[in-house]
């Protein structure tokens, strides 16, 4: 049998985080997976076909002998309760060579997830995924959220088929599909009475994986031709089986028993980057003139940071101090604490945020309070050491809120954002900060006249992502205000010397905390919050 993953590639040595990442994407579509998520989630663009768990099938059998290979050996006995005459698909359906390309069915929970378990580690003990610039990955089967964005692809959040509009059928394109069932269900020819025949469902059963037309991620059959294992133990996307209304994506699903098995169920897995190789990272040359050019003018005596603390210089800071003789007494908690990010992603993806070199430019978070101005201790020690200052004396600090908002507005008072207008978008409609928009399409007004916010799903990632980051966003982003400042309005909210106050709102925050006379409060260090510094010139 032919190896269905073994997948060939050249491997270039990257010098860049962003090559990387569009690198290793290369890689994971070499191994047949498509884009949900960049740059670390990925869905197969089929449900797992016959011909995918008979290579599931016979590496068990090779390598861990019959038992093992019978335990998860697909139910071909499930055909006799779907079909008046069904013996010819108990017995050919699997192992027929003119059914390799159709969904593999009869397939329990637990069955699927032995063999995305198995399909991952067959991808990373081949020599080319160890080339790779990934690490490790995970497949498995995704949740009813990853499955939804999935089958929606590139369409809003109110889309109820993996194409735009409600209706089944073709009603607009290539004159020769007009008319056409779009997905493999039961149709009721009573219903569609006086419908030519050739117009109406292809499938008898299922049909082959790649049938119909693909949706705007590249993925076939999201909907309809076998409904699909999803983590939370219960199928979606309706079958050849089932109604239009069931194969819906929005559609509600029970619950079903892990050991159950039907002829209506697959499965198509995700594929999760867990984490990347390290990547060589050059030092900064911090001297004085680099430092004094990552700020602009604010007073005479008062300049501001041009971008939020970068993950970079803030490591440059870390690594710098950690064989100093106070660093164990002064510096031992100021390592970046990545478990937090468990709070806002289930992906151990982010938990990388702080240390690889992927994330350089991004802004500093999960740090304290006490750590931010560790940092600017250092750097005004660093800029001191170098002979080419042009400053006999400075001290860099975190701003007081009042210094913060005469930075954020260039010293411009009245000014609702630091871009001056009263508005979060500009006359195109985009949004000109990385915050949480409360969408009015989410707005619901109860019988009691009081409003609140229903996603779908309840999530409010959805939210998050329409001004272009669901994350923090690189620290040069967005437009700048007229001192040339980045982000003083949402990606990260920026601590100020009264401790415990922070500015400018984050990438979760709602549009009132992006205004430049808001202020947030926080307790401790997490994933929203990072900083900002100020260099006050003491002597010229």
């Amino acid at each position: 049998m032919k190896a269905v993953y073994t997948i060939l590639f050249i491997f270039v040595s990257l010098t860049s985080a962003n090559a990387q990442m569009e690198s290793s994407e290369k890689v994971i579509q070499h191994f047949g997976f498509s884009t949900i998520k960049f740059p670390y989630l990925f869905i197969h663009p089929t449900e797992i076909s016959n011909s995918h768990y008979a290579e599931f099938v016979f590496w068990t059998r090779k390598y861990k002998g019959e038992k093992a290979a019978q335990l998860i050996y697909p139910d071909t006995l499930v055909w006799r309760s779907a079909l008046t005459y069904n013996e010819p698909y108990v017995k050919y359906y699997f192992q027929h060579p003119a059914y390799r390309n159709y969904p593999v069915v009869g397939i329990s929970y637990y069955k699927a997830v032995a063999f995305c378990n198995w399909m991952a580690e067959r991808i990373m003990e081949t020599p080319n995924f160890k080339k790779s610039p990934i690490a490790k990955i995970s497949i498995r089967l995704p949740s009813e959220k990853e499955w939804m964005m999935g089958a929606r692809g590139t369409l809003g959040p109110e889309a109820v088929y993996p194409w735009p509009g409600e209706q089944i059928r073709i009603t607009e394109g290539k004159k020769k599909d007009i008319g056409k069932i779009r997905l493999n269900i039961a149709i009721d020819y009573g219903e569609y009475y006086g419908v030519a025949s050739e117009y109406n469902d292809a499938g008898f059963i299922t049909t082959p994986v790649t049938s119909y037309w693909p949706n705007t991620f590249g993925l076939y059959n999201m909907c309809g031709n076998v409904a699909e294992w999803v983590e939370e133990k219960y199928a979606k996307g309706g079958s050849w089986h089932a109604s239009a209304y069931n194969a819906r994506i929005d559609a509600i699903q029970t619950m079903q028993y892990d050991s159950m098995s039907t002829s209506t169920v697959g499965f198509r897995p995700v594929l999760e980057i867990i984490s990347y190789k390290p990547l060589l990272n050059k030092p900064i040359k911090l001297t004085a003139k680099a430092i004094e050019a990552m700020t602009a003018k604010v007073t005479d005596s008062l300049y501001a940071a041009r971008y939020e603390t970068t993950n970079q210089l803030y490591n440059e800071y870390l690594n710098d101090t950690k064989n100093a003789s106070d660093f164990f007494t002064k510096h031992s908690l100021d390592a970046i604490d990545v478990k937090k990010w468990t709070l806002y992603s289930r992906y151990p993806f982010f938990e990388q945020y702080g240390s690889h070199a992927l994330f350089n430019n991004y802004p500093v978070v999960n740090i304290s309070y006490e750590s931010a101005n560790n940092f600017c201790e250092w750097l005004t020690k660093k800029y001191h050491q170098n002979s080419d200052r042009t400053y006999k004396e400075v001290v860099f600090r975190l701003p007081t809120a009042m210094e913060w908002e005469q930075a954020a507005t260039g010293n411009h008072k009245g000014y609702t954002y630091p871009w001056g207008g009263p508005f979060s978008r500009n006359s195109r409609g985009n949004y000109l900060a990385n915050f949480c928009p409360l969408e009015e399409q989410y707005l619901f007004r109860d019988m009691n006249g009081s409003y609140s916010y229903l996603y779908p799903n309840n999530d409010s990632t959805i939210s998050r992502n329409v001004d272009g980051s669901v994350f923090p966003a690189e620290v040069k982003n967005y437009f700048p205000n007229h001192i040339g400042l980045y982000q003083c309005a949402g990606n990260v909210a920026e601590m100020v010397a009264e401790k415990g106050i922070s500015k400018g709102g984050s990438w979760t925050s709602h549009q009132y905390y992006i205004q430049i006379e808001s202020k947030e409060t926080y307790s401790s260090s997490n994933a929203t919050l990072g900083f900002r510094f100020v260099m006050e010139i003491k002597q010229h």
